[in-house]
């Protein structure tokens, strides 16, 4: 991500989607990703790419077992195999046995990031939405609110029961939480909390 352009590349993309950046390096991801939809279409499409080929890996796998145990077979059965194609064979088997398996590592879902707005006392507003079955980066405001390294944030369903909880950090004028556990289609509330407990703002969410 350095240079005049601010969108990392797709090798970058997928060594972030792969988990194998360090904190470090994946701070000015993260950032880029809250503001630039167009980066996360990418990654999302990193991810998908990602987790298919993790889907037919082991199907390869069982075709290339199946072709040395044929192979050893021809071997032992066939008694006048000529010596020349015996030898062939053998260094095809070979190669074959000492090839390295990777197994592709499990590809984190990502993240959709919401921005949430104060619902309650305001109906018209109509409440922001977030996709189903995927972990979310949460985004508020800090307007008007007291500063403090950490805020508190709480999810509950539509009768009230917590689902999840998370530390929101100020950031650049903003609120950010990860929730790495995925939400069902419902309506949700999102609740803020001061540091010492109190609820500071409440936030309505849909999600589809």
């Amino acid at each position: 991500m350095s240079g005049p352009d601010p969108h990392p590349d797709d090798e970058r993309l997928e060594q972030y989607a792969l988990g194998r950046l360090d904190e470090i390096q994946s701070a000015p991801m993260e950032e880029h990703l809250l503001i630039c939809p167009a980066c996360q279409d990418r990654l999302f499409q990193t991810d998908e790419y990602l987790a298919s080929m993790r889907s037919v890996a082991p199907r390869l796998r069982s075709e290339d077992e199946a072709r040395q145990r044929r192979s050893w077979l021809v071997l032992f059965r066939w008694p006048a195999l000529n010596p020349a194609w015996a030898a062939a064979l053998l260094l095809v088997l070979a190669l074959v046995l000492a090839r390295p398996w990777r197994w592709a590592p499990r590809v984190p879902a990502v993240p959709a990031v919401v921005m949430l707005q104060v619902s309650r006392g305001n109906a018209a507003a109509p409440l922001p939405e977030a996709p189903a079955g995927r972990p979310l980066v949460l985004v508020a405001g800090t307007s008007q609110l007291a500063e403090a390294p950490r805020y508190r944030i709480e999810v509950v369903n539509a009768s009230g029961r917590r689902i999840h909880s998370a530390t929101a950090q100020p950031e650049n004028g903003q609120l950010r939480a990860v929730l790495d556990g995925a939400l069902a289609e419902g309506l949700y509330f999102v609740r803020l909390y001061s540091p010492s407990g109190p609820l500071l703002r409440e936030f309505g969410l849909r999600v589809r």
